[in-house]
């Protein structure tokens, strides 16, 4: 069945329509609340390498280490009879939370025999004193009383939890904590909320706040260009109504396939409406023309769909297996975008084939729409005076055009030897933020917030176990290791936590160490401080954990290259270490990128070459058609390396996405110029090649242009995002489509022109009429 047979049956019987919309609507609605959430810095680990394996299965056998919630309480009289007693009170107002298992804080810590701070040193400003220099003095109180500021910490373990679940815990958690610590702090007190919990429902908080500013601005911007190119308020109205669909399908079917919803992802949805817009602008720009000649409304509107249909699915399936290649980048967050974009994609295309026609049949008046060419030239008159410039511009100046086109691949030549790998585990924040703010004085009052951590387990089958005197001996030259690095982070680990419980039980009287000893002492540590942090439940695996700030790429790199070389050296036999946690995790991610970069790029010029020379039948013109969207990427390295931007996570997947989006209004120019040559040689014009050039970018240039300035506008309104990630990743990717469309604009006809590409006899009906 042809094109036009569908939507002669969809447009002439509107209830079989109406009934699928009402489906895909219902099923949307299903889905888009099905979406999980997931802001965790874990996404944007690797997924199927062994760093990753190692790292999930330490999570999974210590997953307390991720649900620690911090207490930062600073002020003059912290550590008075009345700065302690306030903190009691905090204290057991946080143990009164839902889902906190543990709360430890220096009014209630205890040493061996007694607490930190005596109830009778509570009531004596010297014995006060004297327990404040014990307890700086030791370094397993370093986290929770400070070396040298009035500042205290109060430990926080919620129950482990995992998916949409734990995330609601946290927020409800974080939402109530914050209600406790406003009702202790005072002007000398001041509390702050830090940890993993508590940042990841900042976050998420973050995330819908972007969403829910960002999402309708650039739904304004974009239906303004569409009333400024036509005038025409139903086409406003159409295109408001099939956007929106392609944005709520979308949701829906990240939410049926469970593809949770970070600050990537979070993107998603303004890439969808532009794309969505692209299909839009097409379809409206030629049912203007097919009005212009007199055609009847209905009629008009069956042979644009049929016209656009072919054309707009095949350059959708090209962005869409674009976005899914950048999978290829290995990036658990950036393949679940790529995959939440390509749905979106697809999705956006049966908005246009379904929702768009439906809406432009609601037209009222539509007899009397087809009858004003007059008004409609002089509504459209500043893009045609553009459009003509650019056709001049390509006929008398082509050398000029080829030129610049040369100078732009030097440079962006060039500029790749200056573009630079750099990425934070807090990297996507932007410096003023309340929230960056948060976590640089939580790092200076910890010494550190980012878990780099030594995994120790049994090597393959063995049944050894990390109480056992060789790993015991190895986790302590571990820790020392780890607290001698120049930051000085505050490390955890098993023997640090039981050297006071043994020296209680033994005194000096323990000779030799043994596994039973270190049970004995581990079985009393554990009746009033939880281990699951340092030691599984089993007793078979260890953790040594050391919190480092958040260091840049080449520091993180010397600081996990040296703790691997002295684990692999010092690790005692039968057993298996591993440099894992957050910063070693990170620095793997940096070490990823460039080949995540080139993979990427090349898988998706593969995927845009072979579109191109399946629907074109030429590799000649499939090659041509390549130029004009590379040539954009160099603008974007240029750009990186002129404004400082580096390649992390947020950047790596730009080539790639505004490759394959650039391949829109390129495939739909190449697709109208075969049709249009192949229809003029038959005719025997001369120069077939120049007037199909020149033709077809009368035709479609309008749509070009608008589609172009839509489509930068909606990325560069990323600007106003919370997250400096994802605004460097629209002001780039902006910049790179708006590159993309002047190439398109100049740089196609003029290849076109030059080479004169050979095509095939027989007109090729690509839309199936």
């Amino acid at each position: 069945m042809s094109w036009r047979a569908v939507f002669e049956r969809l447009l002439t019987r509107r209830w079989p329509l109406v009934l699928g919309l009402m489906g895909l609507w219902a099923l949307a609605l299903v889905g888009g609340a099905r979406v999980p959430m997931d802001p965790s810095i874990e996404r944007m680990h690797p997924f199927g390498d062994a760093a990753k394996a190692d790292f999930d299965r330490y999570r999974s056998t210590f997953p307390g280490e991720d649900t620690q919630a911090f207490v930062i309480a600073e002020g003059p009289r912290v550590f008075t009879p009345e700065g302690l007693s306030t903190l009691a009170q905090l204290e057991d107002a946080l143990r009164a939370l839902p889902r906190v298992r543990h709360v430890v804080g220096p009014a209630s810590v205890r040493k061996t025999d007694d607490l930190l701070f005596p109830v009778e040193s509570r009531a004596s400003p010297d014995l006060l004193k004297k327990a404040l220099e014990e307890a700086r003095q030791d370094p397993l109180m370093r986290m929770l009383v400070h070396p040298t500021r009035e500042l205290a910490v109060v430990q926080v373990a919620l129950v482990p939890g995992s998916g949409a679940e734990r995330l609601i815990s946290e927020r409800d958690f974080t939402s109530a904590a914050q209600a406790v610590l406003e009702r202790h702090a005072s002007p000398e007190l001041h509390l702050t909320l830090t940890g993993a919990p508590a940042v990841r429902a900042t976050l998420a908080r973050m995330i819908e706040e972007d969403m829910g500013r960002l999402l309708p601005l650039a739904l304004l911007v974009i239906l303004g260009l569409v009333a400024f190119a036509y005038r025409d308020a139903w086409a406003v109205v159409a295109s408001a109504g099939t956007l929106v669909a392609s944005w709520v399908w979308m949701v829906g079917a990240m939410g049926w396939l469970q593809v949770p919803l970070g600050i990537l992802t979070s993107f998603s949805p303004i890439v969808v409406l532009v794309v969505s817009l692209t299909d839009t602008v097409h379809v409206l720009s030629d049912l203007e023309e097919r009005r212009r000649s007199g055609t009847e409304y209905r009629q008009a509107l069956i042979e644009t769909m049929a016209s656009a249909a072919g054309p707009c699915l095949a350059t959708e399936l090209v962005i869409a297996a674009g976005f899914v290649s950048m999978g290829l980048i290995g990036l658990t967050a950036v393949y679940e975008f790529g995959l939440a974009t390509a749905l979106g994609v697809v999705l956006a295309w049966v908005a246009n084939m379904l929702m768009l026609p439906w809406m432009l049949l609601l037209r009222p008046n539509k007899a009397t729409v087809s009858a004003r060419p007059q008004s409609s030239e002089a509504r459209t008159r500043p893009l045609d005076a553009m459009l003509r410039w650019v056709e001049r511009q390509t006929v008398t100046h082509p050398r000029r055009v080829l030129a610049v086109a040369g100078a732009v691949a030097l440079l962006s030549v060039l500029s790749l030897t200056r573009l630079q790998r750099e990425f934070r585990v807090f990297d996507d924040l932007r410096a003023d933020s309340p929230l960056a703010a948060e976590l640089t004085y939580a790092q200076e009052a910890l010494g550190g917030l980012v878990p780099l951590a030594i995994f120790l387990e049994p090597e393959g089958s063995a049944s050894h176990s990390v109480l056992e005197p060789e790993a015991m001996a190895f986790q302590s030259k571990v820790d020392a290791f780890l607290a001698a690095i120049p930051e000085h982070p505050p490390v955890v680990s098993l023997p640090r936590m039981l050297a006071p419980v043994n020296a209680a039980l033994w005194g000096d009287g323990l000779l030799v160490e043994t596994e039973e000893a270190n049970a004995t002492a581990v079985g009393k540590l554990a009746r009033y401080q939880p281990l699951d942090t340092v030691l599984a439940e089993n007793r078979r695996a260890a953790g040594v954990v050391a919190l480092l700030p958040n260091l840049g790429a080449a520091r993180m790199q010397e600081v996990v290259e040296s703790a691997q070389a002295f684990v692999t050296k010092e690790v005692p036999p039968g057993y298996r270490a591993s440099v894992t946690g957050n910063v070693a995790m990170t620095a793997h991610v940096t070490g990823m990128l460039t080949r995540g970069l080139l993979q990427s790029f090349a898988a998706a010029l593969g995927v845009s070459f072979l579109a191109f020379f399946l629907v074109l039948r030429s590799a000649k013109l499939a090659l041509i058609g390549l130029v004009p969207n590379v040539l954009p990427v160099g603008v974007l390295f240029g750009a990186m390396a002129v404004l400082g931007i580096h390649l992390k996570p947020s950047t790596v997947l730009i080539a790639s996405m505004a490759l394959v989006i650039a391949d829109d209004d390129t495939l739909q120019y190449l697709v109208r110029y075969k049709r249009r040559f192949l229809a003029l040689r038959a005719e025997g014009a001369s120069e077939p090649h120049r007037k199909a050039a020149l033709e077809t970018l009368h035709e479609c240039g309008r749509a070009m242009i608008v589609t172009s300035a839509a489509v930068a506008g909606g990325f560069l309104l990323l600007q106003f995002s919370r997250f400096e990630g994802l605004a460097n990743l629209g002001l780039l990717t902006g910049l790179t489509l708006w590159a993309a469309g002047l190439a398109d604009a100049f740089l196609s006809p003029v290849l076109l022109m030059t080479f004169k590409p050979r095509l095939g006899p027989a007109p090729q009906d690509v839309s199936g009429e």
